[in-house]
C-alpha cells in the first residue's frame, strides 16, 4: 500500500494456518490475530524452553524466562524481519536465563 501500511495476510476460510511461514504468522499476529500469536508460541516454544533449561534452571525460573521472552516478543512484534523471530526468541531466552542465573 502506498500509505506505508502493509496488506493483510490473506487467510482463506478453512485454510490450514500451520502451513504459514513464520514471517506470515508474525504479520498476522501484528494485525491482531490471536490464532497467529498462538501459532508462533506453539512453533517456537520448544526452542525457548530449551534455552531456558540450558542453564539447569528449576521449573519456576525456566517459566519466568519463557514468560519474559514472550512478553518482550509481543512488545517488539512489529520489528521482526521475515526470518528473525526464531533466532530472536532463542537469543532473548538465553539472555534472560543468563540474567536470572548470573551465569554465562
Amino acid at each position: 500500500m502506498e500509505d506505508g501500511r502493509t496488506e493483510a495476510v490473506p487467510i482463506e476460510a478453512g485454510a490450514d494456518v500451520r502451513l504459514l511461514r513464520d514471517s506470515e504468522a508474525v504479520k498476522a499476529a501484528e494485525e491482531g490475530h490471536q490464532w497467529a500469536w498462538n501459532l508462533l508460541v506453539e512453533r517456537l516454544a520448544p526452542a525457548v524452553w530449551s534455552q531456558a533449561r540450558a542453564g539447569g534452571l528449576g521449573d519456576q525460573e525456566a517459566a519466568e524466562v519463557f514468560r519474559l521472552t514472550w512478553m518482550r516478543a509481543a512488545d517488539r512484534l512489529s520489528t521482526f524481519s521475515a526470518s528473525s523471530i526464531r533466532s530472536w526468541c532463542e537469543d532473548t531466552a538465553e539472555r534472560e536465563r543468563v540474567r536470572i542465573t548470573g551465569l554465562q
